[in-house]
């Protein structure tokens, strides 16, 4: 494999996923390029288990089960972040009022 051929992808689609793709493309009037690299970036960024459901690797059966064990875990990690942020806020409160955050003068 040369220097040049690392960047680069090429796939086989079959026609009925080529002319799918292909109407994809007009109608959003991406480029195949851009479109390509928006689908890997998104992909990567997904947590291992949305990567692995959606490369197929878990069996139809237990798709469902995960998909609910996946939107329990994203609703947690809501909570988590939202809780965080709280903190924070009033933490920063606590000192724009010039005291601690347990109300003693600073």
């Amino acid at each position: 494999m040369s220097k040049g051929d690392s960047e680069n992808l090429r796939v086989r689609l079959g026609e009925p996923l080529k002319a799918a793709f292909d109407r994809l493309l007009a109608d959003k009037r991406i480029t195949q390029q851009a479109a390509v690299i928006a689908m890997v970036e998104w992909l990567i960024a997904q947590n291992p288990l949305s990567q692995s459901m959606v490369l197929g690797q878990i069996p139809r059966d237990d798709v469902e089960v995960m998909r609910l064990a996946l939107a329990r875990a994203e609703a947690e990690a809501a909570v988590h972040k939202t809780k965080k942020r709280s903190d924070r806020q009033a933490r920063a409160q606590a000192r724009r009022r010039n005291t601690g955050p347990d109300g003693a003068a600073a």
